[in-house]
């Protein structure tokens, strides 16, 4: 085959890739649900803003410097919303595609060990991390980061067992399932999925 036909094929390859891919506005897909790159640099924005306002820092901390575990707070979010929205029999209410961070914002939520705004509030208040919700963005991946440890601690909860497929825009790397973080420094040139 000439050299020019298959580089055609390759581009071909390469555009079907990038259309099931997430785009460069989606950060990640949890079960489905976009996670938009939005919110992922709103929280790196609103927890350097946060923490830098503290005075807690040694050092003046910029979003760049959060920028993996803003990924893993956004993702994290996501997939502990969806479980708590699930385990509080609220799922029907969600419309195809909707983030459950976003229906929480709007909704109480109650269900077998699933946590609430108080039980979140109070673990926020125990790591002394209060200051991190003086800014709007941080508190929503904060109370999400919160929400998913509760989660991950309690026995009573099938949270671990649930499905979760998380696919991540390749610039962010890969998802590792076993650490529930992204794995590497990410590429254009791959697509970034793992199941867990």
């Amino acid at each position: 085959m000439p050299r020019f036909v298959k580089g055609l094929a390759l581009m071909g390859a390469a555009a079907l890739l990038a259309g099931c891919a997430p785009t460069g506005v989606t950060a990640a897909v949890v079960n489905g649900v976009k996670v938009p790159q939005s919110r992922v640099s709103a929280i790196a924005e609103g927890c350097s803003a946060a923490i830098n306002d503290s005075g807690m820092a040694q050092q003046q901390v910029t979003p760049r410097m959060l920028r993996a575990d803003s990924i893993q707070i956004a993702v994290l979010s996501e997939r502990s919303a969806q479980y708590s929205v699930e385990a509080a029999g609220m799922g029907d209410q969600l419309a195809d595609g909707e983030s459950a961070v976003d229906f929480l914002a709007s909704h109480e939520v109650s269900g077998p060990g699933v946590p609430t705004q108080e039980e979140l509030l109070a673990a926020v208040s125990a790591a002394h991390q209060e200051h991190l919700l003086d800014n709007e963005d941080c508190a929503v991946g904060l109370l999400g980061l919160v929400r998913h440890n509760l989660l991950a601690q309690n026995a009573r909860t099938s949270y671990f067992g649930a499905p979760a497929e998380i696919t991540l825009n390749p610039s962010y790397g890969t998802w590792d399932a076993k650490e529930m973080k992204a794995d590497g420094s990410g590429s254009l040139s791959e697509l970034a999925k793992a199941k867990g």
